[in-house]
């Protein structure tokens, strides 16, 4: 089970850089932020129609979706600093 932070997002960014193959894991939290996305932008309750959640979540798919892309390429460094975008923080 991944249970995404910002300490795990900044440790798999770090894992990229290091050369470890984590391409598979990085698909796996895409998937689960395009599922949040998703959820977000289906919801009726007025906590999340009344929030910036789906558009956050939209920027971090894409940036996942980057990444990956990124990495698949072999720009490890390009696929870090995407990634550390996911939390809001540029390098």
């Amino acid at each position: 089970m991944i249970v995404i932070t910002d300490e795990y997002i900044k440790d798999l960014a770090r894992r990229i850089r290091e050369g470890e193959d984590v391409l598979e894991e990085l698909k796996k939290v895409y998937e689960i932020k395009e599922t949040l996305l998703w959820r977000a932008e289906t919801a009726t309750c007025a906590c999340v129609m009344n929030s910036d959640l789906p558009t956050r979540f939209c920027y971090e798919v894409s940036y996942l979706e980057d990444a990956i892309k990124a990495l698949e390429k072999g720009d490890r460094d390009k696929a870090a600093e995407l990634l550390l975008k996911v939390k809001g923080e540029e390098t």
